[in-house]
């Protein structure tokens, strides 16, 4: 694990997972794995090789194995996984997109993450909520802040809830000026510099420029980010500017956050819980495709919208815009609220 490299990290994968790991079944008869698998087992190797302390892009440079960085943050490891899933779709697997949330959706989940804090607010008015009963309410704030930003900056969810207060600036790279509790104070416009996407698995990924608010307070990204961290800083719950301001609950102390940043599958599952019977399959991944639909139909240009996406192939952009491909489908969902 110390020495891997991504020429090993790419064989590992064709000799060992692609034969022993498959459901899929091509139209040649082959069975291999989903290229959802493929995704898991890198992810995991790349998460697991990070607490080894090898972190960042690889390259190859001085020291005993000859080499720096995260083998899976490699160019030749991209390459296979785009070549593995072009594979999938040449042999008839037919790859379904993410269900397009709506923006009477969104406002709809927003406005149900709000009810349900004002709920807990109002049960607890008139007490000293325990650290845990405070902690649900900041739940709740993350929640609704968490849904406008990715809304708002079309981000996957699992880079989303990487965001930092330091990765949010003013034109320029300009840090915003703090606040007597400590905390930055947003203003439009904002440039947000994401620390790692999937297409650049590195730090400096570009800029994200979002340049004005939704009309409405509810869902007014410098208003929501702003009050959550406020919120934060006043439970002491505030992790700095280098913490990511979406975390889940510390497993070891549920009236805390803990350091781990929210990912996809939590943003998944709260909206899953949130929309109850109205869920129709939408999943993290439907913020960013519903986003990108509903500001091209209000107008702005698809050079704006990619840019903002930092989506570079047309072929995927129009992927993302096609209102006609097959979709992801699910059934209602009957459980109860859970707080991460």
């Amino acid at each position: 694990m110390q020495t891997a490299t991504p020429v090993e990290v790419c064989l590992f994968m064709a000799m060992e997972v692609e034969p022993n790991h498959g459901r899929t079944k091509l139209k040649t008869g082959e069975i291999v794995p989903a290229f959802s698998t493929l995704k898991g087992v890198l992810s995991f190797i790349r998460a697991a090789l990070e607490n080894l302390g090898r972190e960042g892009e690889y390259h190859v440079g001085q020291g005993v194995d000859g080499c720096r960085g995260n083998p899976c943050e490699s160019l030749e490891v991209r390459r296979y996984r785009t070549g593995y899933e072009k594979h999938l779709t040449d042999h008839g697997v037919e790859v379904l997109a993410a269900v397009a949330l709506t923006e009477s959706k969104y406002h709809a989940l927003v406005d149900e993450v709000d009810s349900g804090a004002a709920a807990l607010r109002a049960e607890y008015l008139g007490l000293l909520p325990t650290p845990s009963q405070s902690l649900h309410i900041l739940i709740y704030e993350r929640d609704a802040a968490m849904l406008v930003y990715l809304w708002e900056s079309h981000q996957r969810g699992s880079e989303g809830g990487r965001l930092r207060p330091m990765d949010v600036q003013a034109p320029g790279g300009y840090q915003f000026p703090v606040g007597p509790d400590g905390v930055p104070v947003l203003a439009y416009p904002l440039e947000v510099h994401p620390n790692i996407i999937k297409q650049e698995q590195r730090r400096n990924c570009g800029t994200i420029t979002i340049n004005s608010a939704d009309g409405d307070n509810r869902y007014d990204l410098v208003a929501r980010l702003n009050r959550l961290m406020a919120l934060c800083a006043a439970e002491g719950q505030y992790g700095g500017m280098t913490v990511p301001l979406f975390r889940v609950r510390d497993s070891s102390d549920h009236g805390r956050f803990g350091a781990e940043a929210v990912d996809a599958c939590v943003v998944s599952q709260r909206m899953q819980v949130l929309l109850g019977e109205e869920w129709e399959g939408e999943t993290s991944h439907s913020n960013r495709r519903g986003s990108m639909q509903d500001k091209l139909d209000k107008g702005e240009t698809p050079a704006t919208v990619g840019a903002r996406m930092q989506l570079h192939s047309p072929r995927v952009f129009n992927l993302y815009a096609s209102k006609t491909r097959p979709t992801r489908g699910g059934k209602p969902s009957s459980r109860k609220r859970k707080a991460h």
